[in-house]
Formats: C-alpha cells, sequence, structure tokens
C-alpha cells in the first residue's frame, strides 16, 4: 500500500485504531492500575483475558496509552482541517478565494483525493485559472 490510502483512508483508519487501542487500554488499565477493583475481578470474561497476560499487563498498558494518544492526535488533528478547510472552501468572494488558495490547497491534499476534486471544482465554479 503506498501513503496515497492512508492520506485519503486517515479518518477511517485512526477511528478504527482508537478503538483497538482503546481495548487494549482498557485491559492494561484493569490488569496493571485497577487488578483489585470489584468489576475486574467479578469479570469472567476480564479474567480471562487478563489470565493469558499474567505479568505482562504493563506491556500492554504502555504501548497503548502511547498509540492511543497518537490516534487521538491524528483523528482530531483531520477533523479541525475538514472543518477549517470547509468554511475556506464555502467563501464566495473571489478575492478571498485566491488569497487562501494555497492554504486550501495543501488541506485538500492532506485531506485526500475527494477534497483536492472538490477544491479543483470550487476553482472552476469562481473562473480561477492556475
Amino acid at each position: 500500500m503506498d501513503l496515497r490510502f492512508f492520506r485519503n483512508h486517515r479518518l477511517e483508519l485512526s477511528a478504527i485504531g482508537l478503538i483497538i487501542s482503546g481495548i487494549f487500554l482498557f485491559i492494561g488499565t484493569a490488569g496493571w492500575l485497577l487488578p483489585d477493583a470489584d468489576f475486574v475481578k467479578d469479570s469472567e470474561y476480564l479474567q480471562q483475558i487478563l489470565e493469558p497476560i499474567g505479568n505482562w499487563d504493563f506491556w500492554v498498558f504502555v504501548p497503548s496509552v502511547i498509540v492511543f494518544a497518537i490516534l487521538l492526535w491524528l483523528f482530531i488533528d483531520y477533523l479541525n482541517k475538514l472543518k477549517k478547510f470547509t468554511n475556506m472552501i464555502e467563501i464566495s468572494s473571489k478575492s478571498n478565494f485566491k488569497k487562501n488558495r494555497e492554504e486550501m490547497e495543501f488541506l485538500a491534499w492532506e485531506l485526500g483525493d475527494r477534497f483536492v476534486e472538490r477544491f479543483e471544482e470550487r476553482k472552476k465554479e469562481l473562473r480561477i485559472r492556475d
């Protein structure tokens, strides 16, 4: 796979990664930080998961915190760029569009191919030449 795939599906991949790393974060937290909590002791399913992990629960917790933080940053960064791009692309003024053109083009590239197409369509609507 090339980087284009990851750029085009960054939101979906980071959301799936957040869910998976969140599960591991929960398991690591339950096994390392809260082993004596009632919900950990009473849950058969959680005990079945924690038993094979043994004393490695610390090594489940630490990487999951790091991965969760990175993926959360990627997810929020994507949403912020999407909001900024959407606000900028809806500008009706041709001069304001030209002023923000480079930034919009870069945001469109970072967000993926469908946003590049949207940017190009908007340029055609406003009759802006390269």
